[in-house]
């Protein structure tokens, strides 16, 4: 039997909310359980309910400081490891905005990410490469439809219950199927330039 709770708002009618589960959302899209999931998940909304606004990271981080939160032990806290970890994060976010907006003399309309994140075929490290390089190679443009497609699919189900993409969700899933007929039939080759 599901539990529901009456919480007032602003506008005269209450929202009803449910009893929720929470779990961890793999990096694959795969969602994982764990016990710790559950007890983060509450404490962020009580957080969001005690707060009656929308929660900021860095207040999270404020909660996360207490041994005793169940958010704690999911924050690394060793100074070394975290600056470490912020400058990778710094260096993917430099890398992620290199953008290129002009090929030999062309203008390109829409500028266009220089570089993506790929795994490498031979070991499967992840690392970047060229756009260039990748849409010219017919293994790695292969990686690069086969993450669209995934994104694509990710897409519809976040915002499935938005109907205002009620009438963007059908060329979701013709494009998402010819990714797919391409993936499947090994293809990937094509234009080997992002368009202008």
């Amino acid at each position: 039997m599901k539990r529901k709770t009456s919480v007032a708002t602003t506008s005269t009618k209450p929202i009803v909310k449910p009893h929720l589960r929470y779990c961890w959302k793999g990096s694959n899209g795969v969602f994982k359980d764990a016990s710790s999931a559950q007890a983060v998940g509450e404490r962020i909304q009580e957080m969001i309910d005690g707060l009656g606004r929308n929660l900021d990271p860095e207040e999270l981080v404020e909660e996360a400081r207490s041994p005793t939160s169940p958010v704690h032990h999911e924050f690394e806290w060793d100074r070394d490891k975290l600056a470490y970890e912020a400058l990778k994060a710094r260096a993917r976010q430099i890398i992620a905005t290199v953008v290129v907006f002009q090929r030999d003399n062309e203008v390109l309309k829409t500028p266009h990410r220089a570089f993506v994140t790929m795994g490498s075929v031979k070991d499967g490290t992840k690392g970047y490469a060229s756009l260039i390089t990748v849409l010219s190679d017919e293994e790695m443009r292969g990686q690069l439809l086969q993450r669209a497609y995934k994104e694509l699919m990710a897409f519809e189900q976040r915002y499935h219950e938005l109907v205002e993409f009620a009438d963007l969700f059908p060329a979701i899933r013709r494009t998402a199927r010819k990714i797919k007929r391409h993936i499947d039939k090994g293809k990937g080759r094509g234009d080997a330039r992002p368009s202008a």
